[in-house]
C-alpha cells in the first residue's frame, strides 16, 4: 500500500516536470485558473486561527444548547481527537441533533464536511462512520506531506516576491510570540505560515492533497504537546527557510524542510508509541 501510494505522487510531480517543457518550479506563480485553491487561502487561514482559539475552551458535550453547523463540526473535531469518537464509531443523526439541541440539518452539513476531509465514511445501511484511521493510515498520510511539501515549497523559494516573503515573516513574527503552552494558538499561526507558502504554488492538485492530509493531522495530533525543543526547532527553522526564500535558495529552502518535516515526523511517532 505504501509503495503504491509513493507511486502515485511520484507520478504526478513527474507529469508537472514535464507538461509544456517545462521545470516544474520554474511555474510556481502561474495561474492554476478558478479553481486555483489560493482564491480561499484567507478564509482557510482565517478558519484555522479560529480554531485554535476555541480548541481549550470548548466543551466535550453540550446538552441542550442550539449550535450552528460550524460550531457543531467543531464540537465533532474535539470529540475525534479525545476519542470520545474513535475509528469506526456510527455516528447517529437524530442523536448527534438531540445532544446539541439542533435540527438534523446542520448534523448533516457538518459530517459532509467531515467526509470531504477524510474523517467521515457514509456507508450503505451504517450511515456515516468514523474512518477507521490506524498507525498505517497515519504513517502514510506523513509520507504524502513528505513527498508532496518539499515540491511546494521549492516551488515558492524560487518565484516568491519580496511581498509573499513579508508575509510569511509576519506570521512568523506573529507565532514567536506564542507561548509554547497555547499548543493550539501556535498550531493555528503554524498552519497559517505553511498555507501562506504552498498555497502560491500553482499546482493546485498537489496543494489539495496536501491540506487535506496536514488537516487531517492535526486534528488527530491536537492533543498532543509541545515539547520546549521542538518548540525552538519550529522557530528556527522558519527562520532558516524566510533566509532561503529571501535568496531564491531552492536547494536550501527544500533541506531545511525536509528537516522540519522529519522533527514532526518523529514527534508524531513518539506520541503514536504511547497510545
Amino acid at each position: 500500500m505504501k509503495m503504491r501510494v509513493t507511486n502515485q505522487v511520484k507520478d504526478f510531480l513527474a507529469e508537472d516536470r514535464d507538461r509544456n517543457g517545462l521545470p516544474a518550479h520554474a511555474r510556481a506563480s502561474c495561474s492554476a485558473g478558478p479553481t486555483d485553491v489560493r482564491d480561499g487561502r484567507a478564509g482557510i487561514a482565517s478558519m484555522a486561527i479560529r480554531r485554535g482559539k476555541g480548541a481549550n475552551a470548548m466543551p466535550e458535550h453540550q446538552d441542550n444548547i442550539a449550535v450552528d453547523e460550524a460550531t457543531l463540526y467543531e464540537q465533532l473535531l474535539d470529540g475525534v481527537a479525545k476519542g470520545v469518537y474513535g475509528s469506526g464509531t456510527r455516528l447517529r443523526i437524530h442523536e448527534i441533533a438531540k445532544r446539541h439541541g439542533t435540527s438534523i440539518n446542520p448534523v448533516r452539513e457538518a459530517l459532509r464536511r467531515m467526509e470531504g476531509e477524510g474523517l467521515v465514511r457514509f456507508e450503505k445501511n451504517r450511515g456515516a462512520t468514523i474512518t477507521r484511521l490506524d498507525r498505517a493510515a497515519v504513517e502514510n498520510m506523513y509520507e504524502l506531506i513528505t513527498l508532496i511539501e518539499p515540491h511546494l515549497i521549492a516551488g515558492f523559494a524560487e518565484s516568491c516576491t519580496a511581498e509573499d516573503v513579508a508575509e510569511v515573516e509576519r506570521i512568523q513574527a506573529r507565532l514567536r510570540e506564542v507561548p509554547r503552552i497555547d499548543k493550539p494558538r501556535f498550531s493555528a499561526l503554524d498552519m497559517e505560515l505553511h498555507l501562506a507558502i504552498v498555497t502560491k504554488h500553482y499546482n493546485d492538485r498537489a496543494v489539495r492533497i496536501w491540506l487535506t492530509q496536514r488537516h487531517l493531522l492535526n486534528i488527530l495530533t491536537r492533543r498532543n504537546g509541545l515539547t520546549r525543543t521542538r518548540h525552538q526547532d519550529i522557530i528556527r527553522e522558519h527562520d532558516e527557510l524566510i533566509e532561503a526564500f529571501r535568496a531564491h535558495d531552492a536547494a536550501r529552502a527544500t533541506e531545511v524542510i525536509t528537516r522540519h518535516i522529519d522533527g514532526a515526523g518523529r514527534a508524531l511517532r513518539f506520541y503514536l508509541d504511547m497510545d
